[in-house]
């Protein structure tokens, strides 16, 4: 049996699945192991970045779902004695006590605020079960059962309500990546294992520090973009931009499947076989993107909540971005985040940063009814969709999707000389973080195994 430190492994991307599987097989004997890096940074979709020098933010994955001892990211965690902060609401931070305003810049009173959250909950603990037996989209069911909820109302009551369960949809879209009438009515941000979400409140980029602390630094490639994999023989070729070649016993892709579907024609040789690459074009990416406001002055009181978005009526023209986005969330002291996701998140990176936080000022002067609001200071902007090494934010079950092309996407090639992780190859928590460091380890083991 061949000695593990001389067992040649390739990882192709640097996101927490390849960064998992490299530490993992790192901790066991595995001391050939070379994670090649297109971008100049690790983390993938995970980022953490400072916004005006000050103020931490995440474009990316922003907390661990699920914390518990099932949950490999929440272990990471734990392990690496990394301080956590618990989120209590999931859902759209969804609170009375919220800003919830409608163009005109009328606040809608709490009370209807109180009886539409209460209606629209409920339905959204239906839609999983109902969407599939009635075979209509999430979406569609939502504004019919929630129509039929408020009819006791008066009129007006009624379409502040209306007004209300907009805003909350918009915010369900978020966790479809803008598609949840296309999803298997999973949009609930729900996630089946227990123990609430978590924060990392000095960024999640100390989950990252923690799988590379151990790594040889030269183990670790930046800046190198594969080309091809060649696995027509034993010897898997790994072949970067500029023709440096990487030779190997083993190949793990953690790509992600936006950048698969675009390029896993010319990527390997010899071709995918056909279930795997049928897997690919199945799984549908999602799209989202995060804006980040900041103030030197903010012009809200400290623990303001949110500025919840209430439009009047559905009649948005598609390329409207801004009216996809649900809310102006309080995220520090001195920063606001706003989210928009599908089609309008991808149109929304048309637009350059100063064009965005224009738009974004004009909304909030115009909810607020308050022409003096200063402009925020400084914005960030993610770009997921045209990013090259994405080409997406995060997957999505889509009504075409199974258990078992999910599984498909995470099943080897040839002997285990071409393995595959990645956020879209669990089915358990497919589109996930801890999907991703799951799938890695997952995919060090099996390597693991044969020695």
């Amino acid at each position: 049996m061949l000695d593990r430190a001389k067992v040649r492994v390739v990882i192709v991307g640097g996101g927490m699945a390849g960064l998992s599987a490299a530490q993992h097989l790192y901790a066991n004997g595995f001391k050939n192991v070379t994670l090649v890096e297109a971008r100049d940074r690790l983390g993938g979709r995970i980022q953490t970045q400072i916004i005006g020098g000050k103020d931490l933010v995440e474009m990316g994955a922003n907390w661990i779902l699920g914390a518990c001892a099932a949950n490999p990211a929440f272990v990471l965690a734990k392990q690496n004695n990394i301080q956590l902060g618990r989120i209590t609401e999931l859902t759209g931070r969804w609170v009375v006590e919220d800003l919830w305003i409608k163009p005109d810049g009328t606040v809608i009173g709490a009370n209807i605020v109180q009886r539409a959250m209460e209606e629209f909950r409920q339905i959204l603990g239906q839609v999983s079960e109902k969407t599939k037996s009635l075979r209509v989209n999430p979406v569609g069911f939502i504004k019919v059962s929630f129509t039929l909820a408020i009819q006791d109302m008066s009129g007006a009551d009624q379409r502040d309500a209306l007004c209300i369960m907009r805003s909350m949809v918009n915010f369900l879209q978020v966790y479809d990546g803008g598609y949840l009438e296309r999803s298997r009515g999973k949009g609930e941000p729900f996630n089946p294992l227990p123990g609430g979400a978590m924060c990392l409140p000095d960024g999640m980029q100390f989950l990252l520090d923690s799988l590379t602390k151990d790594l040889p630094s030269d183990s670790v490639q930046l800046n190198s973009q594969v080309v091809s994999i060649d696995w027509s023989d034993p010897e898997c070729r790994v072949t970067c931009e500029g023709g440096r070649t990487h030779e190997a016993d083993h190949v793990i892709i953690s790509l992600p499947v936006g950048v698969l579907k675009q390029h896993r024609k010319k990527l390997f040789i010899p071709h995918l076989p056909a279930k795997k690459a049928e897997a690919i074009n199945t799984v549908p990416m999602g799209k989202l993107n995060k804006i980040f406001l900041r103030w030197e002055k903010p012009f809200w009181e400290p623990g303001m909540g949110a500025i919840q978005l209430c439009w009047s009526d559905d009649d948005a023209e598609p390329l409207d971005w801004w009216r996809r986005i649900p809310s102006f969330l309080e995220v520090g002291p001195n920063v606001l985040l706003a989210m928009v996701s599908g089609e309008q998140a991808e149109h929304l990176e048309s637009f350059c940063d100063q064009e965005i936080l224009e738009k974004c000022s004009f909304l909030i002067r115009q909810f607020l009814r308050n022409p003096s609001i200063a402009s925020p200071d400084q914005i960030l902007v993610s770009r997921w969709c045209s990013d090259p090494y994405s080409r997406g934010s995060f997957i999505y079950q889509g009504t075409n999707v199974t258990e078992e092309i999910l599984e498909e996407l995470g099943s080897p090639l040839e002997e285990h000389r071409v393995l595959f992780a990645g956020e879209a190859t669990v089915p358990w928590a497919y589109g996930k973080m801890h999907a991703a460091r799951a799938s890695g380890l997952r995919e060090a083991e099996r390597i693991i195994g044969l020695y």
